[in-house]
């Protein structure tokens, strides 16, 4: 299997599963073995979802195109997540404003009025650093949203979209710097199943299935393996 069919792959899965648990979250999670979830929790799962969508359209672009795609669809992902956000009255600014950056740097992008290179490391800082940020310490950006007290299955799903914004720039970042997309792909899976292992790890505090979380990460793991070895 080449990079280039297990790429395309990669993002068929993310926008499906993305596009799927965003229509229909609750019917996601009950394939999890989870039976009830609070508005709260359906709105996070939301979000993650739409990363995950943001993560698949990014992969499919063209590399000339990734990066102000993977902008303009972030853009379109957040504004999609202020109407699920507003019954919890979080503060209106941080996302409006991060709508606003993100579709106003993809459009600069898109038009070159913004060099490749600005932008490619704006979205790199923004997708792995403050990723890894989030993971380390998810309070403070919980807290800048208006969500001081999450419930733990909620907390889970923040730290599975931060580790999904950081695969989709490790994806980026390593494609860039070796010339080699395959191994973006093998780190980008590779974190995802980082991802999978951590939640496995707390998913009977949260009640949900095991089985699930480990094909998804035998899936990312045997992705990460070919994707690399086809690059050596």
């Amino acid at each position: 299997v080449s990079n280039d069919q297990l790429i395309n792959a990669m993002a068929a899965i993310n926008i499906v599963q993305g596009m799927t648990g965003w229509l229909a979250p609750k019917s996601t999670m009950s394939s999890y073995g989870l039976k009830e979830m609070s508005g709260e929790e359906v709105a996070f799962l939301r979000i993650l979802m739409g990363i995950n969508v943001v993560s698949g359209v990014t992969l499919m672009a063209d590399e000339s195109n990734a990066v102000n795609t993977c902008l303009t669809a972030w853009a379109l992902s957040t504004a999609a997540n202020v109407p699920l956000l507003e019954s919890f009255n979080p503060p209106k600014a941080p996302l409006m404003g991060s709508v606003a950056v993100f579709g106003i740097l993809g459009e600069l992008a898109r038009q070159g009025k913004l060099s490749d290179s600005v932008a490619f490391n704006i979205l790199s800082c923004l997708l792995v650093p403050l990723s890894a940020a989030e993971i380390f310490a998810p309070q403070a950006p919980l807290d800048a949203f208006g969500m001081p007290s999450p419930s733990p299955l909620a907390k889970s799903l923040f730290e599975n979209f931060s580790f999904s914004k950081m695969s989709t720039g490790l994806f980026l970042v390593v494609s860039k710097l070796t010339g080699k997309r395959g191994l973006g792909l093998a780190a980008a899976a590779g974190c995802n199943g980082i991802n999978c292992i951590k939640t496995v790890t707390r998913a009977d505090k949260l009640g949900i299935k095991k089985s699930g979380l480990f094909v998804w990460t035998a899936l990312q793991t045997a992705v990460a393996v070919m994707a690399y070895k086809n690059e050596m």
